[in-house]
């Protein structure tokens, strides 16, 4: 596996989104086929706060925009 680590600045290269709606923040690993990525969520992202109150959730919209967004950097 070809192995390296980008930064957050490098991810602004391959998407247009900027925060709070670019959420891949680390590309740990990319090769033809493989993306790994990362996003460090915490209570104070501004969709957590809501989703639900007591219990906060990472939203499954935004897990499928984290994936979508990894999936554009892997196909730039």
């Amino acid at each position: 596996m070809n192995y390296y680590q980008h930064r957050f600045e490098t991810v602004h290269e391959y998407l247009h989104h900027r925060s709070p709606y670019l959420l891949v923040e680390e590309i740990h690993s990319i090769t033809e086929r493989q993306i790994i990525t990362s996003k460090r969520v915490s209570a104070n992202e501004p969709w957590i706060k809501g989703h639900f109150p007591g219990a906060p959730i990472f939203p499954g919209a935004m897990m499928q925009e984290l994936v979508t967004q990894s999936a554009g950097i892997l196909i730039a």
